[in-house]
């Protein structure tokens, strides 16, 4: 069954901290005293992984995206994996998810980007060869334009997590 990955280690980390500021003897205010978990996101298993999309080429567009987004995928990639014309798969993806097969696949391979991050001690320019990224900066640009942040922001502000 999937589940959701909660920042504990995080909580673990701070509750220590706070162990240690009363073993001090030092006051803590009960604003401090709070030690938040937080979702950080859903851990699907193969179990639950399942598309509830009636459209059979669509299902099959977005396995195919899931399945693969460690490569460099496009969007003709995704094309040839089904039996529609690149145009009626455009159209007919946009319909039912409500973006473009490229914005799919952005969303997807920045997900992956995310995990990898947080669950492995990687470096940066390790994950950028790994996910076939032409280099290091081109994968730290597109992570913050989708994220907001770098790739060694986020994996800092998440830390522990």
């Amino acid at each position: 069954l999937s589940s959701i990955r909660l920042s504990t280690e995080t909580a673990g980390y701070r509750a220590a901290e706070l162990l240690y500021t009363l073993m001090q003897h030092k006051p803590i205010s009960p604003a401090d005293r709070r030690i938040d978990v937080t979702p950080l996101y859903v851990v699907t298993r193969n179990s639950t992984d399942i598309l509830a999309i009636e459209d059979s080429d669509i299902a099959a567009a977005i396995r195919y995206i899931r399945e693969n987004a460690r490569n460099n995928l496009s969007v003709d990639d995704v094309v040839n994996e089904v039996t529609l014309s690149k145009r009626t798969l455009q159209k007919r993806f946009k319909k039912i998810r409500g973006l473009s097969i490229y914005n799919e696949i952005k969303r997807v391979r920045v997900d992956v980007m995310a995990r990898m991050l947080l669950d492995t001690h990687l470096s940066i320019s390790r994950i950028a060869e790994l996910l076939h990224f032409p280099d290091v900066a081109y994968l730290s640009n597109w992570f913050k334009h989708e994220m907001g942040m770098s790739p060694s922001a986020y994996r800092k502000k998440h830390a522990h997590l």
